[in-house]
């Protein structure tokens, strides 16, 4: 396996990792908020809310941290090897073709 395949291979995996940690860390902050405002009263229910909260913004931190590292490694080595995406052109379509009556 070339090594430039090897390096595309484990970047497309980091990023993978970094989307998918990042996507639980927002779910267990609104889990936490959840927890914390239906606490209603309870304090230890607010606490282990507050809690969850906390982790789930620290988690989010370190996590773009790591994509952005990853992105300056990316750009600071050459190794930027992800390929460019192009946008889909469409053609234009004649709304009325020729021969259609327009009344």
């Amino acid at each position: 396996m070339p090594i430039d395949r090897l390096l595309l291979s484990l970047v497309n995996i980091a990023n993978v990792l970094v989307i998918l940690g990042s996507t639980l860390a927002v779910v267990a902050f609104f889990f936490g908020l959840a927890k914390y405002i239906w606490a209603a009263g309870d304090e230890k229910a607010a606490k282990e809310g507050k809690s969850i909260m906390t982790w789930g913004v620290i988690a989010m931190f370190i996590l773009v941290c790591i994509g952005g590292i990853i992105g300056f490694l990316q750009k600071s080595t050459g190794a930027d090897i992800a390929p460019t995406v192009r946008p889909v052109t469409v053609p234009p379509v004649n709304a009325y073709p020729r021969g259609f009556p327009i009344w």
